[in-house]
This record gives structure tokens, sequence and C-alpha cells, in this order.
């Protein structure tokens, strides 16, 4: 039987996990005492390109947690879908509840597209929108430069994956996968229980699947979308024991038009 081709595609958020609060809390304060902040991270906004399906927001030394452990930012980039034009948000979250502490947008895709079809747009609207997108780099700026940051020192990146069942991704003297028996879950477990039986992250991960649906402009016989939810990146953070993943989510057959934007959640456990 030929398995079918996936295209990647994903989501993006941030969920929190602890074993007891005041557990979490020594462990923080002790993990603070312990580290140095990092090299600062930093947001690049590029709009030198006359058109804007080439502007770009990156980011050296993100995703970063704070020095107390308390919050983590995120450059947050989400898919546009077949436009192709860029959404990137700083997103600075709290890891105890995983709530939005802030949130500065710095291109829309929207806004871009409406300025782009505006009457003379490369003298007028796309200018104005480009002055706006700077303000909003320098407003992260100073955002970040409020709090010490920390980066994460373990990072792993999967490719693109159509089964959930694949192999656990190795990080920092952790196991991390996507495991489907009556329901998905995720699982995080030490490295020497290859097995991940005595797992020290068990998450239902339901949240993650996304239903079948239409491609956006179906023709007669295309197919449907069909995701199939997977471990995309994962970065650590020893001192804190918090664990960054991004669910992102492949895509049978390459529809065209089908896609799903990523996700990050971020879990803290005990040793």
């Amino acid at each position: 039987m030929t398995k079918p081709f996936f295209a990647v595609s994903g989501w993006l958020l941030l969920a929190t996990l602890s074993g007891c609060d005041s557990c979490n809390k020594e462990s923080a304060g002790a993990a603070a005492s312990a580290v140095d902040a990092g090299p600062p991270p930093v947001v690049k906004l590029d709009v030198s390109n006359p058109s804007p399906h080439e502007w770009t927001v990156d980011a050296d030394n993100l995703p970063a947690i704070a020095v107390d452990g308390g919050t983590v930012a995120i450059l947050v980039k989400k898919e546009d879908g077949t436009r192709m034009y860029s959404n990137a948000t700083l997103e600075i979250r709290s890891v105890a509840d995983d709530k939005v502490v802030s949130s500065i947008a710095i291109l829309e895709a929207d806004p871009i597209v409406a300025a782009e079809g505006a009457p003379d747009a490369f003298h007028t609207t796309l200018p104005a929108y480009k002055k706006k997108a700077q303000e909003k780099t320098d407003e992260a700026a100073a955002l970040l430069a409020k709090t010490k940051w920390m980066a994460l020192e373990d990072k792993a990146a999967s490719p693109p994956r159509g089964d959930a069942g694949v192999a656990p991704v190795v990080l920092g003297g952790y196991l991390v996968q996507l495991r489907k028996a009556d329901k998905l879950s995720l699982v995080v477990a030490r490295a020497a229980d290859k097995d991940l039986t005595a797992p020290v992250l068990n998450v239902d991960a339901s949240s993650f699947v996304v239903p079948t649906r239409k491609p956006p402009t179906p023709q007669k016989g295309d197919p449907s979308c069909v995701f199939t939810p997977y471990v995309a990146e994962t970065a650590l953070d020893s001192a804190h024991k918090v664990l960054l993943v991004r669910i992102a989510q492949a895509v049978q057959d390459n529809v065209w038009g089908c896609f799903e934007p990523s996700q990050w959640h971020v879990y803290r456990f005990t040793p």
C-alpha cells in the first residue's frame, strides 16, 4: 500500500503544566539565582524590498525565557495560506497560566493586502504601513528590554511528519513524543526511559487534532484537507524545567490551500 505524501502546515499556542505550585516556585527561584542573562533577544524587520510579499520579521535569541522563569518570549509567525504574506507578532506569555501578558503585531497580512490595494499604494499606503511596522518593531525592542532573558540551551527540529507514532524527539536528556492509543497524548520522559513508561509529563493532546475539511476553493473531485499533528520543534530550559513544543500539521496529499497555523505549548515539569 502506498503511503500518502504529506506537506507541512501548522498552529501556535502556549500551555503550562506544573507538578505542584510550591515545588515549581522554589525550583524557579533557585534556577533564577543560578543562571545569568544571555544575549538579549533582537527583533529584525526587513521591508526594504518594494514587494510586500518579501517583507519579513526575524529574531535573534528567540524564543527565550525570563531569568526568573516566569515568562516566555516568542516571535509568532502565523501562516497566510496561498497569499503568503507575512504575519509576525511578538508574544510574552506567562509560564504559570499560559496567558498572553503582552502582544505586539509587527506585520499583519490583511492590513498589508489592504494597503497594497489602495490607489497609488507605492507612494501612499505602503510607505505608511512600513513606518507603522518600524514603530511596532521599536515597541517590541522596548518591551523585550524590560526583562532579562536567557536562551533555551537545547533545541531540536523535526522533519514533516504524517504519522503521530514516529520515534521520540531527543532533547536535553528527555524524550518528547506524540502517542496515539485510545486518544492522542503528548508524552515526555527521561532519556533513559526509552519506552516512555514513566513519563514526567503526559498531556491529553486531543485538541491538537484538526478536523478534516474541504479546501478553500474546492473543485469537483478534489480531496479533502486531512491533517495529522506532529512535533515540529522543541526547546528546553533545564534550569527552570520548562519545555516548549511546537505542534504543526502535516497535510495529506499536499492539497493546495490546506494549511493550519502552528502552535507552541510550554510546560513546566518537576525533575
